[in-house]
């Protein structure tokens, strides 16, 4: 029964990979942020790259943002 106890407080103090899963958990949350967000950045990353040829004619560019009200 002591051998059982002293395995499972080393088990439990062992921080081995920690790093490894926050790491996993960041780039999850990164990539779940990104697909809530993806109308919203696609629509202003396409305003962009759409308006970049019209702006270096006048020196301006006119980014929207967002997807509300058009």
């Amino acid at each position: 029964m002591r051998m059982l106890q002293e395995v499972c407080i080393r088990f439990i103090h062992d921080e081995r990979g920690v790093e490894t899963i926050e790491a996993v958990i960041l780039m999850i949350a990164i990539v779940a942020i990104g697909f809530a967000f993806k109308n919203t950045l696609t629509n202003w990353f396409n305003g962009l790259v759409g308006q970049i040829g019209d702006g270096t004619k006048n020196g301006t560019v006119n980014v929207k943002v967002g997807t509300f009200g058009r």
